[in-house]
């Protein structure tokens, strides 16, 4: 697999415009349609693969108590973080080794 030079979102949209011979701001809208509409797949269905990307599942998180951090001082106790659902990525093979 080829390193795909860049660093953040700019570089991306750019990247993608110059493959793709097509204006940034079409690279712009591509790359956000497709970032919502996996978010919305992942929410309905709980789970989606992207090949060569990963799999994006939905994962439920018990209630859970913690303790509190030492900087708010001595006795500063436990508190209980809600239950809650969050999108995990299992990375794909290939981008697992370097």
């Amino acid at each position: 697999m080829r390193h795909v030079p860049g660093e953040n979102y700019s570089e991306l949209v750019e990247h993608v415009a110059i493959r793709q011979g097509i204006t940034k701001r079409g690279a712009r809208e591509v790359i956000e349609a497709f970032v919502v509409l996996l978010g919305e797949l992942v929410w309905r269905k709980g789970r989606v693969r992207v090949p060569g990307l990963g799999d994006f599942t939905v994962k439920h998180m018990k209630a859970r108590r913690i303790a509190k951090p030492p900087h708010l001082g001595p006795g500063a106790g436990f508190m209980v973080v809600k239950a809650r659902r969050v999108v995990k990525c299992r990375v794909s093979p290939q981008w697992r080794t370097r």
